[in-house]
């Protein structure tokens, strides 16, 4: 299949707001292991404000990368719903309709 097909591009984007989320999940339980550490400890090292500052930054990247995949997508949904509706009222661009007719040779390919 292409990667350039706008359903496998969907399916990249879901994986990958999907890895994300799970990411700044892992990154913030441990960022709060790192906060029990130094509060149980007292006063807390100079590496541990350098772990704590790290996880910080990288909560903080992988945020802003999740909202940019979630832009992504919504844009991706976007253009599905402009084509749908647009076939709906008997206005189908041509390349929109090779690639939907290419999908159906592929299911016609697949189906035995």
């Amino acid at each position: 299949m292409d990667s350039g097909h706008p359903c496998t591009a969907r399916g990249k984007l879901c994986h990958a707001i999907t890895e994300l989320l799970n990411d700044v999940e892992r990154l913030k339980q441990a960022l709060n292991g790192l906060s029990q550490l130094t509060y149980t400890t007292g006063i807390p090292s100079k590496r541990q404000n350098q772990q704590v500052e790290t996880l910080q930054n990288q909560v903080k990247s992988l945020q802003q990368q999740l909202a940019d995949a979630k832009r992504q997508h919504q844009e991706v949904v976007s253009v599905y719903r402009t084509h749908l509706l647009s076939a709906v009222q008997g206005h189908m661009d041509e390349d929109v309709q090779a690639a939907l007719l290419q999908i159906i040779r592929m299911r016609q390919g697949l189906v035995c």
